[in-house]
């Protein structure tokens, strides 16, 4: 995982937990040491200034949800992919993905074609 990965899932484990953390509000969470990784269970461990926290993936990701907006499934999407890159969530979470859809209010997997989900199925724990 990159910092920059490392950062964002922090970023957003932080505004699951509370949506209106000093670090957050007054941007202090650069100034801070982060370490994260993934762990067995769907799990990330994460320490922020030697203080270690676990929280469930998909609570980051339905933290990254609540910040989505759109009308449309594409306007969705778009704005979907917009946070994605902001927070740089890694892609190899994407391919057990869902949300829910604007328009029918179904649960759609995300995107991905074929080759991209296989490449992501099949990695190790030691490439994260």
């Amino acid at each position: 995982m990159t910092k920059a990965e490392i950062k964002g899932l922090i970023t957003l484990s932080v505004k699951s937990k509370k949506q209106n953390s000093i670090l957050l509000k007054y941007n202090l969470i650069r100034f801070c040491r982060l370490r994260g990784k993934f762990v067995s269970g769907h799990n990330f461990l994460y320490s922020i200034n030697f203080k270690k926290f676990i929280i469930p993936i998909h609570r980051i990701w339905d933290s990254l949800l609540k910040e989505v907006n759109g009308y449309t499934e594409k306007d969705y999407l778009d704005s979907l992919n917009k946070q994605i890159e902001k927070y740089n969530y890694p892609r190899y979470c994407l391919f057990q993905a869902y949300y829910l859809n604007p328009e029918t209010n179904q649960l759609k997997e995300f995107p991905m074609s074929d080759e991209e989900k296989e490449k992501y199925y099949n990695i190790r724990e030691e490439d994260i």
